[in-house]
């Protein structure tokens, strides 16, 4: 007996004979099906969910293009798209042809074309809203992809246009960023650069910092800029007439004052808040 079983149990479901009733599971799942590609197949919950959100779910391919490729040759057996090493039988989303009637699922051959997936090479198949995820890739790794052209589809004639729908990973922080799960941070240098809740800037500790943002000083290094005003350091002039006197006449203000005629002489108000040339003598005034 205990032989019988073991024999018994190394055979798969599909050499016994086909169920002639109705079958009961006994409240248990079945798991690790496939994508459904016929009608009488059983769907999993991921594609009847999508199905429900209006995507045309298709099997998952191992890799996506990232630029255009020679469909003659450069989907055989031991190519590379995207960082992964192709291998026969493996499903590859063309996505970026210059004939983008040429985009669609592909089947990698052991040598020569590539040949449309069995799931993607009628029109019927090929609809608005179909998806695919991709498996691999140092581009396209863990990503979905969803067909956005609209319309009736003729497969070869018509141009096909992939987005991307999902991308779980794909995002990668670039310069200057960190990333922690799905957080993106900015990244400061302590003592330069303050990172806040939603703000950066210049740090309060940086030499100088203070100083120039309240009192226009600068207490180490060297501050230039292409216009500094008289509160800052800087006059804020660029130019004055010819044979002009540079006069304060209020607090922080430097204002060119131009000269009279010949001879003329330059006073000065005894409040201290009045420069001015006078063209003649009064005889009385000094």
């Amino acid at each position: 007996m205990t032989d019988l079983e073991a024999t018994v149990k190394a055979y798969s479901l599909t050499s016994f004979a086909a169920p002639t009733a109705s079958l009961t599971m006994n409240s248990q799942k079945i798991t690790n099906l496939a994508a459904p590609t016929d009608d009488n197949d059983a769907a999993t919950k991921a594609y009847v969910d999508a199905a429900r959100a209006g995507l045309d779910v298709k099997q998952s391919v191992r890799a996506a293009t990232t630029a255009n490729v020679d469909l003659s040759s450069a989907l055989e057996n031991g190519d590379v798209i995207d960082g992964v090493t192709l291998a026969t039988g493996d499903r590859v989303l063309v996505k970026n042809q210059s004939t983008a009637s040429q985009n669609g699922i592909y089947v990698v051959q052991a040598s020569g074309a590539a040949v449309r997936a069995t799931d993607f090479d009628a029109d019927a198949e090929v609809t608005p809203g179909a998806f695919a995820f991709v498996e691999e890739g140092t581009t396209n790794a863990d990503t979905g992809w969803v067909l956005t052209t609209n319309g009736t589809i003729t497969v070869g004639s018509t141009s096909l246009a992939f987005a991307q729908f999902s991308g779980a990973g794909n995002i990668t922080a670039g310069d200057g960023l960190t990333k922690d799960g799905n957080t993106i941070n900015a990244v400061g240098t302590v003592g330069r650069i303050s990172v806040a809740a939603d703000s950066i800037d210049i740090s309060t500790a940086y030499a100088g910092q203070t100083s120039i943002a309240t009192l226009g000083t600068v207490t180490t290094g060297v501050w230039s800029a292409t216009a500094i005003g008289p509160t800052k350091g800087g006059t804020g002039l660029t130019t004055v007439p010819k044979g002009s006197v540079l006069g304060a006449n209020t607090l922080d203000t430097v204002t060119a004052v131009q000269g009279g005629t010949t001879d003329g002489i330059l006073t000065y108000s005894a409040s201290g808040t009045s420069v001015a040339f006078l063209e003649t003598l009064d005889g009385g005034s000094f």
